[in-house]
Formats: C-alpha cells, structure tokens, sequence
C-alpha cells in the first residue's frame, strides 16, 4: 500500500472516519480507500446512523454484534421512543420479515437491559438546587438514584442548570463534569418569569428570590419538565426533556 492509501487507512482504523476520508479525498482529488465491511457491502451501519443523528453509543462491542449480524443476513429489531425518529422504513429494511431477532437496537434516553444497543440522544435537562458546600459525590450519586428511579438513562443530559448565585457551586460543576456538559445559570428574574405549575418554597424565595430553583432551571431551557422536584438532604432535582 502507497502513502496515499496508508493515510486514508490511519484515518478510517483511527477515527472511524469514511466520510472524512471521503471528503479529504475530494479536496486533494484523490480516491479514498473504504475497507469498513459494512460499506463495502452496502449495509446499515451504527456508527455512521448515530454519528449522522448526534446519538451516544451505548455499547462498541453491541454496535459490532449488529453489524455483524447484518453481514451475516441476520434480522435486527429497531426501534424509537422518541417521537422525531420515525425508523419505520428502517425497520423494514432490517426485519423484511418481521421475525423475531435477536439483536435489538432501541433509539431511546430511557435505561434498556444490557443486551439491547441503545442509540442515546442528547435531550434531557436538569435542574439542581443544593446547600452551599455540598460534598460533590453526594449530590451526583443522588441524582444517578433520580435516573435509576425514573428508568432514564443519564447519559442522555444535554445539561445542569441552576441560578446564578451556584455558579461557583463545586459539587454542581463537578456533576456537570463528570456528565461532560455544560453548567449553566440564570438569575432569579430570568428564573421568576418561566411560567408553570412549580413547587414552591417560601424559605427557598426568602433566601434566593425564587421560590423553586430546580424545576424553573429545567423549564427556562426546555419545554417538557418529566420530573417534578426531587429533594434529598438539602438537595433537589428535575428532570426536563425537549
């Protein structure tokens, strides 16, 4: 093999990336080379569907049982819960036969048994109060307890909110962290006009000037609060989808 396919080659094994490839390969006026089975072979391939939709992979080693299965001409069950995948088509062209499979693939932020692959997006949002000082651990294995209890899978968060004045909070940031994604804070005026049917605390409005920090923060990002405040030891949370 040339340098020219050694690079293409590093690329694919390295990053997964046919298309960048592809696309490289364009710009230098050159032919990639694809050697991904399921491309050669035209089939459906996770990597590139989860890539294409901003989906997490729940398990690499699941992805190539599917992939697997469907070089092999095996059946492979799809579907979605969330409302703007519509996989009927695919489902069509992975079970023409409607059997029963094996291999279950699931669009979802919901917590599916192991042995399903889950394609997670990333459509949730909490909210989160908490006392100053908050040991970091806690408040983080308390909310894991939150998504466990309500069978949503926390890797779908697409981000921690809270007021402003918690902006500096560690055991907040250090959730936000270990989640890797953003934390952000809105003041009590910006939390105040958010309109809905929250639980409110006057110690809460007496202290911060809102009278519900958690369920606010959610709706202020998005529409639909899924889970109503949850409070524990002086730490709260809600739960919002898109």
């Amino acid at each position: 093999m040339n340098s020219e396919g050694m690079l293409y080659r590093c690329f694919q094994v390295m990053c997964g990336a046919n298309e960048l490839a592809q696309y490289i390969g364009g710009a230098l006026f050159a032919t990639p080379i694809i050697t991904t089975a399921t491309d050669i072979n035209g089939a459906f391939a996770v990597d590139v569907f989860a890539k294409k939709h901003n989906l997490f992979i729940s398990s690499r080693k699941l992805a190539k049982d599917v992939s697997a299965a469907l070089l092999d001409k095996k059946c492979v069950d799809i579907d979605s819960d969330i409302e703007e995948f519509d996989v009927k088509e695919l489902k069509k062209e992975l079970n023409p036969e409607n059997k029963t499979c094996d291999i279950k693939v699931r669009i979802s932020d919901k917590i599916y048994d192991e042995s399903v692959l889950t394609l997670i997006p990333k459509d949730l949002y909490i909210g989160v109060g908490c006392k100053k000082d908050t040991d970091a651990s806690k408040l983080t294995d308390f909310v894991n307890e939150v998504f466990i209890k309500e069978g949503l899978d926390i890797r779908a968060v697409k981000s921690v909110g809270s007021i402003d004045i918690k902006k500096d909070e560690e055991a907040i940031k250090s959730l936000a962290s270990k989640l890797d994604v953003p934390f952000v804070t809105f003041t009590k005026d910006e939390l105040n006009l958010v309109k809905g049917d929250f639980c409110e605390s006057e110690f809460v409005k007496k202290v911060v000037g809102v009278g519900n920090v958690c369920e606010r923060s959610v709706c202020i990002q998005c529409k639909n609060l899924i889970v109503k405040k949850t409070a524990k030891d002086g730490m709260t949370v809600a739960i919002g989808r898109e």
